[in-house]
């Protein structure tokens, strides 16, 4: 059985080595390889593999990277992204899912099955998406931690929605008794979780810091994580949800960095084994005879869900630019679509063949993603310069939580020899503290509407507004300041910045 399994990991790794070897010289992305890789090696294709072999690393790939994002996070940074996960992901669902529904409907589906393909392709890649913005160093983006914020709550969603399925159906199901299983769960998770944190965890990580070894640190992270992935499994949560909150718990303490540092090339490993396991599950013989039709769904999904998350940041507040990328990276089917399609084929919601038609448009749907997003940014920049000729535009652009620039409540007092700190983050609020300390003047640009408010009850000196345009930096007195510092993620962002600031 063991050289079955190294037979299995070893095809595997070898055929990705020579696939990737091939899109790195074209300058494909990675995740496209892997699923490359496994529509090759797959049940469809070649035939040695038949996909089961490696559920369990695949599971294990996703698994370790929720933990990482839960590691990234905190219980702080949750609550003040609330608006966003809550409000943005009832949205995005609510959005998705009638859009779907009418167009389902249109075309002849019945309602019950219209509504489930809407709650289907309402739910976007937590690991793609992710996967793309850490390669680009931009989870910490406005772009990034509202596509986060989205996608948790889609995560969360997945519980309900195994619950709908049924009644989807026609199957009766006890209220009483789904509601009351849903609050024990939620009860026991809160409680168990709050236990350790406050106990258990940090015992855990003071005795095996006291040995000073690293391997025994590497394996008391794999431990919590793992543990917490099965804790949440065995009372039929996911495996991510667990590892998600294991994170979070680990992010409050000391020892975070350096279980961020253990985990990454367990993570890296095994979420390879996750893209290879989505590329087995696509027909390659069916995707070939209807490819025509499949690739106009696949476009049409992706206008869908593009419109969808457009419309919610629009709603949000958040500007114009962030609107434009985060439609754009949830505009796929996600990993979790798969479980809750199972369901839908065992109940008769979906038909073997519509079956096969929405794997093919999920995988075509996540193929494309990253170059989705890395194609987005020009576009957005695009229709930021054209919206920015109108006055209306300008309001959009910047976001609708934001003020005018005219008006005596808005403007700031004439000031020189300041500092300009663009981003409130860790580091812009490491900056404005040492700031204040040495009496030195000072004035924060921030996007997050929520930021801004929050802080200016503070009394923070922080203005909402995008530094990359030349008004808002001349509102904050760039040409009598006399230090620009830059606190965000985004690379082309601050690329602009430079342009947008005066000799």
């Amino acid at each position: 059985m063991e050289d079955y399994l190294l037979a299995n990991v070893d095809v595997i790794l070898g055929f990705a080595v020579v696939i990737l070897t091939i899109f790195y010289r074209f300058e494909f992305p990675p995740i496209l390889g892997f699923l490359v890789t496994g529509m090759l090696i797959g049940p469809y294709g070649l035939g040695i593999l038949s996909g089961g072999e490696i559920d369990m690393t695949s599971e294990l790939g996703v698994v370790f990277l929720l933990f990482t994002i839960g590691v990234d996070l905190s219980l702080n940074d949750l609550w003040k992204m609330k608006k966003a996960i809550m409000g943005g992901g009832v949205l995005q669902i609510l959005f998705t899912t009638t859009l779907a529904f009418i167009i389902c409907t249109w075309i002849g589906f019945s309602s019950a099955t219209s509504i489930f393909i809407g709650l289907l392709i309402s739910l976007s890649s937590t690991a793609i998406v992710l996967k793309v913005f850490q390669d680009k160093n931009e989870v910490d983006t406005p772009h990034g931690k509202t596509s986060l914020a989205i996608l948790i709550f889609q995560d969360l969603a997945i519980v309900p929605l195994i619950l709908i399925t049924p009644i989807l159906a026609g199957s009766s199901i006890s209220f009483d008794g789904a509601f009351s299983n849903i609050f024990f769960k939620g009860s026991l998770i809160i409680f168990v979780f709050i236990l350790s944190s406050r106990f258990l965890v940090p015992w855990i990580f003071y005795c095996v810091g006291r040995t000073g070894s690293k391997q025994l640190f590497l394996v008391s992270v794999v431990f919590i994580c793992l543990s917490a992935a099965v804790f949440t499994s065995s009372i039929g949560l996911s495996l991510a949800l667990g590892a998600f909150l294991a994170g979070i718990v680990i992010s409050g303490s000391q020892y975070s960095h350096q279980a961020m540092g253990n985990i990454l090339p367990l993570k890296d490993m095994f979420m390879s084994f996750f893209f290879v396991s989505i590329g087995m599950l696509l027909n390659i013989s069916y995707l070939l005879d209807h490819l025509p039709l499949l690739v106009l769904a696949a476009v049409a999904l992706i206008i869908i869900k593009s419109i969808a998350g457009m419309l919610i940041t629009i709603i949000l507040g958040y500007p114009l630019r962030t609107t434009i990328i985060t439609g754009l990276a949830l505009s796929q089917v996600g990993e979790f679509s798969f479980v809750l399609s199972k369901l839908g084929l065992e109940y008769s919601l979906l038909s073997k063949e519509t079956y096969q038609a929405f794997l093919a448009v999920s995988i075509i749907t996540m193929g494309v993603t990253p170059f989705l997003i890395n194609a987005s940014y020009r576009p957005a920049e695009f229709i930021v310069k054209k919206a920015s000729d109108s006055v209306y535009g300008m309001k959009l652009v910047r976001g609708f939580c934001s003020g005018p620039f005219e008006g005596k409540e808005c403007v700031e007092p004439e000031i020189k020899d300041h500092l300009i700190m663009v981003g409130f983050g860790f580091f812009g609020k490491t900056i404005s503290k040492a700031a204040k300390a040495a009496g030195i003047p000072y004035i924060i640009l921030e996007t997050n509407p929520d930021i801004v408010k929050q802080e200016k009850t503070k009394g923070e000196r922080i203005q909402y507004g995008d530094a990359t345009f030349g008004a808002v930096l001349e509102h904050a007195g760039i040409r009598n300041a006399r230090v620009l510092i830059t606190g965000i993620s985004d690379s082309l962002a601050t690329i602009k910045l430079r342009a947008a600031t005066p000799p």
